[in-house]
């Protein structure tokens, strides 16, 4: 019997990994604001002891487990900011000395964009130095941003904001674009961050030209030239990430959100229509069944993470009218939205969808979910 195919919006979750390094510090970062840190390690069922070894890799689904474990026991504000405030030079490792050896603050950027892997192979960022004006930095995943939960994405860029204007003694002055809504008081934001504007297109950070060019003080050329050959090995070794699936899955997301179709989605990947219906049909799919059951998974993700208006969860599934939304969410699960959220609060064991199964991993032993019989689930609870 063929094995049964995993979902695609799964599919993704488990390929990608986060380094031992990267897994410590948001650990350490979560014990500093005072988070019982062995007690949210219980609940996401993850073993601190594989940390032991320094070439281990934990998948992603087990790094967002632990933060949303976190922001379910926190009871201040904005768990980012404060979290990702207080960390020590090095903590990142090998990262942090290629970072701090390079001539420049815009060389240093640079690095931590070409290694940022060697802490996660999901996550990464890209450069733009084109044209006069500010350097653009950017956040990007390749299974859609929205499932990385607000607080998360302020934790990583404030770790990257912070240190870097400690390293500049706050001769760095970039203006962070935060695709959500504040979270909490502005003036917070404006105090850690600087320059915070909300409601934008693309996570993304704008360094003015001048600044890109500060010299750093560390710097030290024959020290980061041993160091980058260390990173390059480090990079070498890791497994391929992406696939073909993978790219497939991340431009129907892309295509949700801009009501597009199939000829919208096929261009994406410079395919024809033909071509992806094929690759689809390999992996066990047709164009609608894979809408579906990405819709399905980014539903539950959406309702579990902190996304507020239910039309606004219609719109990025790409739903013109709120009803459609609300008939297709009955039909996957057997209740409503409001139901859904009434009973699934924001829990670190709900990642992505309502119904478990052990799915495997690279590394670990977290509990993947799928959404297959989650109508069962709901319907059995009544």
């Amino acid at each position: 019997m063929p094995a049964p195919v995993q979902p695609l919006h799964l599919r993704s979750m488990e390929e990608y990994t986060v380094g031992a390094a990267g897994m410590r510090v948001l650990i350490e970062s979560l014990a500093s604001v005072g988070l019982p840190v062995t007690e949210l390690l219980k609940d996401v069922g993850f073993e601190a002891s594989c940390l032991d070894n320094p070439d281990a890799r934990v998948p992603e689904v087990q790094l967002l487990g632990l933060w949303l474990a976190a922001q379910q026991r926190w009871r201040g504000e904005l768990l980012g900011l404060q979290a990702g405030s207080n960390l020590a030079f090095g903590a990142f490792e090998v990262l942090d000395y290629v970072i701090a050896a390079r001539p420049s603050f815009g060389a240093a950027f640079r690095k931590m964009a070409e290694y940022f892997a060697i802490v996660s192979t999901g996550m990464g960022f890209t450069v733009d130095e084109t044209g006069t004006g500010d350097v653009v930095m950017c956040m990007v995943h390749p299974y859609a941003l929205e499932l990385l939960p607000p607080s998360f994405v302020e934790y990583i860029w404030t770790v990257i904001v912070t240190r870097f204007r400690r390293e500049t003694d706050a001769r760095l002055r970039p203006k962070l674009f935060l695709r959500h809504l504040p979270l909490g008081d502005r003036a917070a934001y404006t105090r850690v961050l600087g320059s915070v504007a909300f409601g934008a297109e693309r996570y993304a950070l704008h360094i003015p030209r001048e600044q890109w060019n500060i010299d750093n003080p560390r710097r030290d050329p024959a020290l980061s030239n041993v160091l980058e050959r260390y990173a390059r090995e480090l990079i070498a070794r890791l497994p391929k990430s992406q696939t073909a699936i993978d790219r497939v899955r991340s431009a129907i997301t892309e295509s949700l959100r801009g009501g597009g179709g199939i000829e919208c989605t096929a261009s994406r990947l410079g395919l024809s229509v033909r071509s992806l219906q094929r690759l689809l049909a390999h992996e066990g799919y047709t164009y609608k069944s894979a809408v579906d059951e990405i819709r399905a998974g980014l539903a539950l993700a959406y309702l579990t993470s902190g996304v507020p208006s239910l039309a606004e969860v219609a719109y990025l599934l790409g739903y013109s009218e709120p009803s459609a939304f609300h008939r297709a969410f009955r039909r996957w699960t057997g209740v409503t939205p409001l139901e859904y959220r009434a009973r699934e609060p924001r829990s670190p064991k709900v990642l992505e969808t309502s119904e478990r199964r052990v799915a495997p991993a690279r590394s670990g032993n977290s509990p993947v979910l799928a959404p297959q019989r989650i109508r069962r689930r709901h319907s059995a609870a009544r």
